[in-house]
């Protein structure tokens, strides 16, 4: 994570924020900052493996948000774009059930 990152997010909790929005490749970084229940995470640029970035540079999957420490998933252009919008969410969701899941592990 960056050192702006850092900066913002610090300058944010001291303010009395108690969440904001990160990309997947900062979530892990700021989790290990903010320990859960500290920072809500809301985390956008969530694709399925085989779904390009489109103008996102940094994206990833459910699975390795919710790893990382995500709170909140931000799925669009996967599901509204999809041939079958409520097959595509039903993935997501399965996707999602099992990353929870292992965390309980």
């Amino acid at each position: 994570m960056g050192r702006q990152v850092e900066r913002l997010v610090d300058l944010a909790v001291a303010s009395g924020l108690d969440g904001g929005a990160a990309s997947p490749i900062e979530v892990a970084a700021l989790r290990s900052r903010y320990p859960d229940g500290e920072l809500t995470l809301v985390t956008p640029g969530i694709r399925p493996a085989d779904w390009p970035p489109d103008d996102q540079a940094r994206t990833s999957s459910a699975r390795d948000a919710i790893a990382a420490g995500a709170d909140l998933l931000v799925v669009g252009r996967p599901v509204v774009r999809a041939e079958d919008p409520g097959q595509a969410a039903q993935r997501f969701l399965g996707e999602i059930e099992r990353a929870l899941a292992a965390q309980s592990d």
